[in-house]
């Protein structure tokens, strides 16, 4: 009876013991499951800051140079905590924008088991890169030219977008036939309407597209007005062609598309229009591509860093 009832309490004993163990083992597994979510969850909130931060850095790049890690840091920063450690740097040879967030975060049941806390980082990159395809762009086309590449001095200058009636010009005066939002796709009122909205259809480098013969004075007069009434209407998106206007006909001519540049625009005759070359970066939304020109129309994404 005495070996019973010494055997019942080593039992008893070894259910504590492995209860015990057992309970350490769960409170870990616990602290685990409750700390990997709140890392989970300050990890996604730095991404968001070092994208944006990345992004709106990006965006800065032609505008003001000196002033891009300062951009990128203050929009990482709007979504920040008090004691998040910001950096950002830029790669001028690959046209990236790095964007870095650190986060001291407090732990909650992994203190049992002596962990306080973790540090969680996050490092996003955007990357810089020509516009390959655009909707809402003119209806003009300009000739290429080297001083749109980053290196050269169009930057400020005035162009012209569409001509007047010239002999050498023949009868096509820089303006393209393209679709409106409208569904028309040819004449004066498809010019007009263009000229407002942009045109209905997504242009890419390498399209072939038809010239709309005619000066079309007042249409065009009436478009630009309209468009400067509307916030933000003086930017306009102009298609890059690879042909010089003066050795096309006088009818309906292809042209090929090379690139894109923006330009700002003021009020017009009709007769004549200009633009003063900006170098803009128009965000993530357009068709982008590393292998296309750079000729002024830039667009964002982000990239692996």
């Amino acid at each position: 009876m005495k070996k019973i009832t010494r055997l019942l309490k080593l039992k008893k004993g070894f259910v504590t013991v492995t209860t015990a163990a057992m309970m350490v083992s769960l409170i870990g597994m616990a602290a685990l499951a409750t700390d990997v979510g709140v890392l989970y969850v300050n990890h996604s909130q730095l991404e968001n800051m070092t994208d944006s931060g990345a992004l709106a850095g990006a965006q800065e790049y032609f505008f003001n140079q000196s002033q891009v890690e300062a951009v990128a840091t203050d929009f990482a920063m709007r979504n920040g905590k008090t004691g998040d450690t910001i950096n950002a740097w830029v790669d001028t040879d690959g046209m990236k924008v790095y964007c870095s967030a650190n986060r001291n975060v407090d732990l909650y049941l992994a203190k049992v088991l002596n962990i306080n806390t973790a540090n969680v980082t996050s490092v996003s990159a955007a990357k810089i890169a020509a516009v390959s395809g655009t909707s809402n762009a003119w209806p003009f086309g300009i000739t290429w030219d080297d001083s749109f590449l980053p290196e050269g001095s169009a930057a400020g200058q005035q162009f012209t977008l569409k001509v007047d009636e010239k002999e050498e010009f023949k009868g096509n005066f820089h303006v393209l036939r393209l679709k409106s939002k409208s569904g028309g796709d040819s004449g004066a009122s498809v010019v007009e309407e263009n000229i407002v909205y942009g045109c209905a259809q997504v242009l890419k480098i390498g399209d072939k597209v038809n010239t709309e013969p005619g000066n079309m004075t007042g249409p065009i007069k009436k478009g630009i007005s309209d468009r400067l009434a509307i916030e933000g209407g003086n930017i306009v998106i102009i298609p890059v062609i690879e042909e010089t206007w003066t050795d096309l006909g006088g009818g309906v001519e292809q042209v090929t598309v090379k690139a894109f540049a923006a330009f700002e625009v003021d009020s017009s005759n009709g007769k004549t229009v200009t633009g003063r070359f900006i170098r803009l970066v128009s965000g993530p939304a357009e068709q982008l591509s590393d292998g296309a020109s750079l000729y002024g129309l830039y667009g964002t994404r982000l990239v692996e860093p």
